[in-house]
């Protein structure tokens, strides 16, 4: 796998807990839309209890127990959302933190086997050389020994033109 491809995958698991986030926002919205929707019902409930036909100790009583009632339903429902929304965020942390950590073993282990294969090439490449200088070091022994080959029949020849030469100048002298 090449480094681009380590870095694509990167790319899409980063994306991925992206996506993971903005669902986890948007439950967190959801729920605060909940919280809104109890505390209108909430404000119905009082409306419903100062309407109502009771005395005012009565009146303030109940309001008094449906307040309480509403701002710990708010509490409770806002801890909870809270939670989760940490938790969420908790999550995605450690999901970006196991795709880095992976990428990076992924990019090491790329590294580690394109310095293998160069070293390998490197090694193929140096027995192609030498064999090449042995092939090149045998031709010019053979060229050598062609050489003094050559050199030797020329020498005999120019000797045997030369004694040729000799008797045909002493014969025309005579």
């Amino acid at each position: 796998m090449t480094l681009k491809n380590e870095k694509n995958d990167v790319s899409n698991e980063t994306e991925e807990i992206v996506t993971e986030e903005k669902e986890s926002v948007n439950v967190a919205k959801v729920l605060a839309a909940g919280i809104g929707i109890v505390a209108v019902a909430a404000a119905g409930v009082t409306t419903g209890v100062l309407i109502a036909r009771k005395s005012g100790k009565e009146t303030r009583e109940d309001l008094k127990k449906k307040a309480v009632n509403t701002v710990e339903t708010i509490k409770e429902t806002i801890q909870k959302n809270a939670e989760s929304v940490k938790e969420s965020a908790g999550q995605a942390v450690e999901k970006l933190k196991d795709s880095a950590g992976q990428a990076v073993e992924k990019a090491k282990d790329t590294v580690a086997q394109v310095a293998e294969t160069v070293k390998d090439s490197e090694n193929r490449i140096e027995e192609k050389v030498n064999e090449v200088i042995k092939d090149v070091d045998g031709k010019m022994e053979g060229i050598k020994e062609d050489l003094k080959e050559g050199y030797n029949e020329i020498k005999e020849d120019i000797h045997k033109t030369a004694e040729d030469i000799s008797k045909e100048l002493t014969k025309s002298v005579k």
